[in-house]
């Protein structure tokens, strides 16, 4: 087994014909043991291990060894544990008996089958790692029953972690002011206060005895469980604290190349992959609601009295646990390089008045692919534009910014529109077409109208209205 410790290594996966038919498992731990401990390994009847015309296994092969530990683990079942080896001896690999070993090992065929990079936590008798490969939603374990003897090899049993689900309140929606900063200085009043909005992932926490776990708001489609994020942010898991504390706050990454944290639209994106983040990525919470303390409710209470005091205790536990920053009334208009602003007027909970206000970036040119309005059921008018980011060559959907008058005319000769350029703007710190609102036509300076706005690459088509 690694030695004790939470450290990154990797999965290997080998599929073998030696003596028999077999596959095993390893975890290269470098950072701890700096060898390849076997973690299991199932013998196979003859013939299980198929080749294809190049001498290598076959897809469904590699298939049936998946299976078989995926089949143990869910079972928790004992499985043997094998020899240990140095990083080079578990990776080497042949189709040739002449290419391989003479003694132990030899064989016809050896293949690695799969490689991952997983996070290694070990007690010293029991390990787990999360493999996506073998299960995504829960951690793998291996706990060794029957140590090694000298007539016995170690025996252990595999399975996976089951993991109880916390309950948690409603996501948090805040009153929008859009970005109208003096109306929101009149909703919060003189005494109010705010702090910068963390464009992240929205992400619930529980912090207990046992450690730290984190959750979307978010349901699995396949499982039907709660996203969990707990198993991509390291050490952060490691938290504890004897009273339950539950609230919630903005997950992101911090390149540590560069010391910046990663653009909102790019975080899904490692939250979402079928792998660890990158090792560059370093994850951050931004705490901004403490929801229950123990048994008890704290989302009612004064939010800059109390609970954004709450916040600041639990930031102090960890390194890469903060708060947002605070930001005079006054001075809201510096925060334009941010998403946006929180507001919550004195001794109110944030439930009951906090309020956002949220930041444009520059207008950027698309191309109109199709209209899609039609007049809706109550008198006004349905549907989208489509158009197309230039950059990037996707395909996003607005009907944000455009005045019915605009509406009706779209929605009337479609064909006119479809193909021509037009101006949209997206929330900060996400892509230019997030949350897109629709700018406006192309002027020259006070004149009236003279045509649409053109991408640098469009033809040189311009219309009246």
């Amino acid at each position: 087994m690694p030695p004790p410790g939470r450290r990154r290594g990797q999965l290997i996966v080998v599929a073998h014909v030696s003596s028999n038919e077999h596959v095993e498992m390893y975890l290269y731990d470098p950072e701890g043991s700096g060898i390849c401990h076997n973690v299991g390994v199932v013998a196979l009847p003859a013939g299980s291990l198929k080749t294809n015309n190049d001498g290598w296994f076959t897809q469904s092969s590699k298939e049936l060894a998946r299976s078989i530990f995926r089949n143990k683990a869910a079972g928790r079942d004992f499985i043997a544990i094998s020899t240990d080896h140095q990083l080079d001896e578990a990776m080497s690999q042949w189709n040739d008996p002449q290419d391989g070993p003479e003694g132990y090992g030899a064989g016809p065929i050896r293949e690695v089958i799969h490689v991952e990079d997983v996070e290694i936590v070990s007690n010293g008798s029991t390990v787990e790692f999360v493999s996506w490969w073998l299960n995504p939603n829960q951690p793998t374990y291996v706990h060794v029953v029957f140590p090694q003897t000298e007539a016995r090899r170690p025996v252990g049993v595999i399975g996976f972690k089951v993991l109880d689900e916390p309950g948690f309140d409603d996501r948090l929606h805040l009153t929008y002011d859009h970005d109208d900063v003096d109306k929101l200085r009149r909703n919060v009043g003189p005494d109010g206060r705010a702090s910068i909005k963390v464009d992240g992932a929205a992400t619930h926490f529980r912090v207990d005895k046992n450690g730290a776990r984190y959750f979307s708001p978010r349901h699995s489609k396949e499982t039907g469980r709660r996203i969990e994020y707990s198993f991509k942010l390291g050490e952060m898991q490691d938290v504890k604290s004897d009273v339950p504390i539950q609230g919630m706050g903005e997950l992101v990454f911090v390149d540590t190349r560069t010391g910046k944290e990663i653009p909102a639209h790019e975080i899904g994106g490692v939250l979402n992959a079928n792998q660890l983040p990158a090792e560059h990525l370093e994850p951050r919470l931004y705490i901004y609601r403490v929801d229950r303390v123990g048994r008890k409710s704290t989302l009612d209470e004064p939010y800059w009295e109390a609970n954004r005091l709450r916040c600041e205790a639990v930031a102090a536990e960890h390194k890469q646990f903060t708060v947002p920053a605070e930001v005079p009334l006054d001075r809201i208009e510096d925060t334009r390089d941010a998403e946006g602003v929180v507001a919550v007027p004195a001794n109110t909970s944030i439930v009951d008045g906090g309020r956002k206000l949220k930041w444009r970036g520059d207008a950027t040119d698309v191309v109109v692919t199709r209209v899609e309005f039609s007049p809706g059921s109550k008198g006004g008018i349905e549907g989208v534009v489509w158009y197309e980011d230039p950059a990037t060559g996707r395909e996003y959907k607005t009907a944000s910014g455009f005045t019915r008058e605009e509406k009706e005319a779209m929605m009337a000769q479609p064909e006119d529109y479809e193909g021509e350029v037009m101006m949209v703007s997206g929330f900060n710190n996400g892509h230019s077409q997030r949350a897109a609102k629709f700018e406006g036509w192309a002027r020259e300076d006070d004149s009236e109208f003279v045509g649409w706005h053109l991408d640098k690459d469009a033809d040189d088509a311009r219309r009246s209205i």
